[in-house]
């Protein structure tokens, strides 16, 4: 965990909502996280950096993944057998059913299989394939 005064190689994101909102994500380089997600109000994004007002209320904020940041992302290719008798209709439900079962310890899945390689059918057996992340 961070202490004060840590420098971090960050990303900011400013982006102006459909809404009357203004969302603000701030993103850790080394891990790959958003880890600040802030919601104001137009009128609270403007008051805060044209007439640099202090303590400005936000409509949401979210601090999240606190324990990945600052930690490097490692990421690799998984691949795992679908049981015997899983036809192609069924596939993607089969794989999103098993990925938390066989996916190995302090990793984690990327969960869509909606890409065109997703799935690999060779000798009679489906296999899935997905990404699986840890941060160290």
């Amino acid at each position: 965990m961070y202490s004060k005064g840590t420098t971090l190689n960050a990303n900011i994101t400013i982006r102006s909502t459909y809404g009357d909102s203004i969302r603000i994500k701030i993103q850790d380089i080394t891990s790959g996280i958003t880890f600040v997600d802030v919601e104001l109000t137009r009128e609270s994004f403007i008051n805060a950096t044209m007439n640099q007002l202090a303590c400005s209320p936000v409509k949401e904020a979210t601090v999240y993944h606190l324990d990945k940041v600052g930690k490097n992302m490692e990421m690799k290719p998984f691949k795992f057998e679908l049981p015997a008798g899983t036809d192609s209709i069924h596939e993607k439900e089969v794989a999103e059913s098993m990925i938390d079962k066989v996916c190995p310890n302090g990793w984690v899945p990327d969960r869509g299989f909606n890409t065109q390689t997703s799935f690999e059918h060779k000798n009679n057996k489906i296999y899935a394939r997905t990404s699986i992340r840890r941060w160290v």
